[in-house]
Order: C-alpha cells, then structure tokens, then sequence
C-alpha cells in the first residue's frame, strides 16, 4: 500500500525534474537577491521561447492526479477482498450499529474481526490414539485489528472524496479560461491589464500549468514582475517553432557570464568614476 500510494509522487517528480526549481534559481529562497532582475528576465525569455510547447508538462500533472484517484479506489477493492468482502461497508455498519436499539445492535466490529473462535486440537490420548478437541480460542490481536481498520476506512473515504475533488477541480481548471485568470489574479493578488488578460486566456494547458508553479513558488512582487514580462511577450510574434530543454535559459552563476558581476560592485564603480 505504501508503494501504490507513493507511486504517483515518484512519477511526477521523476518527468518533472525540478524543472521549476532549475527556473527559479533559488529565487524565492532570498528577500535580497542581487541577481533578481537577471533570474526573473530568464524565467521570462524561458516562457516566450517554449510557448506551446509545455503539453508534457499538463499531461503529467493531470495523469498524477486522476492516478491518485485510481490508487484509492482500488487500494479499497484490494482492501474489500483482503476481507473477504467485509471492507466496503465497515464503517457502514459501525455507524449503523451504536445507532441502533440494544435489542437490534449486530456489532459489526466483532462480525469482521471476531474476538473468540472455535479452535480443533489434535492431541494424544491416553491410550495412543489421536483425540480431536474444540476449544473456544481468544483472539487479542483481532480488539486492536478492528480499530486500525475501521480509522482505514474513514481516511480512505475521504481521501476519496478529495481525490475526486481535486480532479473535478482540475478539469474545472483547464476547461474555463476565465477561472485560470482568476486564480492567477488570486496569486498575484492584484488586477490584470486587459493585454495581461488577453495572454493569459490564448495561453496554453501546459505553459498555463508551468506559469501557476512558479507563481506558488515565488512572493506576489516577483510573480507580478514576470506577469508584466509574459505581457510583452505576448506582443512579440516572433515564435520560436522549437525549443530545446530550457531554451536559452542560463543559470544565473554560468561561468563567463557577463551578468555575473553583482550590482553592488557597479554601484561602487560609478560611484568611484
């Protein structure tokens, strides 16, 4: 079970490859970052030169999330038949039974996991032969077994209904531009500009998708900062019909970079000239 449930974690992070992580460069991790303006105009060019071309990125966020709910609903089959057909309905008849009438009440939880049984032992007699005794038999094991399953139960129950949620919510999502803007403006936490409006209701699943992680992941003045840039972009015809990996994006520290002298030194500089 603890694979099953792990298994959609590890798919994701697997085909994502800290691709928003590599984006950022540590660019939500510092209030003061001398390089901000070099990281976020990266982070832009990024996004203008892989427009349309970040489907991968949707259709293994969605299929992570519709395998949850596939991974719950059958971890509770599996469970079902684990139990010999008892599981489905457990908490079920729980409820049922301390709502009933003590005369009524069928402890379900002594029906699924019963605490005594009838057990055979096969003994030597006093004359050599063979003696078959049934004895009633205590089951401990079986007063804590019936608890654990019963709280299995209401989790996966609600893991359910939010798996289900979640995903209605996605769909929700991607079928209405209107709520992509929405939340977006939510995150930024300001209103759009109608060309800013216009970008974001022609964007793409999968840029959208790729856009919304790295606006969880930076404060709302630099999420706004690459709004802003996205907006211009926008503007720019001059598609690139392919992109590799990360496009021209560079790591901020790439080893003869031009950008790496930090602004404070120009500062000093024009301050000494």
């Amino acid at each position: 079970q603890g694979c099953f449930f792990y298994l959609p974690h590890l798919i994701w992070k697997s085909c994502e490859g800290k691709q928003v992580d590599f984006l950022l460069q540590d660019l939500n991790k510092s209030l003061f970052d001398d390089d901000a303006d070099k990281k976020k105009e990266n982070i832009i060019k990024y996004l203008k030169e892989s427009q349309g071309l970040n489907m991968n990125y949707f259709a293994v966020y969605f299929m992570c999330e519709v395998l949850n709910l596939v991974n719950v609903v059958g971890q509770m089959f599996l469970m079902n038949l684990f139990l010999g057909g008892f599981f489905m309905k457990y908490g079920i008849k729980v409820i049922a039974f301390f709502a009933a009438d003590d005369l009524k009440r069928n402890d379900a939880l002594m029906e699924t996991f019963p605490r005594m049984t009838k057990c055979f032992f096969h003994m030597f007699g006093s004359s050599g032969e063979i003696e078959k005794k049934d004895v009633l038999c205590v089951l401990p094991q079986n007063i804590i077994n019936e608890k654990i399953y019963l709280v299995m139960w209401f989790w996966f129950i609600i893991l359910t209904i939010l798996t289900i949620l979640q995903v209605l919510w996605l769909v929700a999502t991607f079928v209405s531009d209107a709520l992509r803007l929405r939340l977006l403006q939510l995150m930024a936490k300001t209103t759009f500009s109608p060309r800013l409006e216009q970008a974001i209701r022609h964007m793409h699943l999968g840029d959208y998708c790729l856009l919304h992680s790295i606006g969880r992941n930076l404060d709302v003045l630099n999420f706004r900062d690459i709004l802003q840039g996205i907006t211009e972009a926008a503007e720019d015809n001059d598609h690139s019909p392919s992109a590799p990996p990360y496009g021209t994006y560079r790591p901020i520290h790439a080893l003869g970079d031009p950008d790496m002298i930090p602004r404070k030194r120009q500062m000093i500089m024009e301050t000494i000239q």
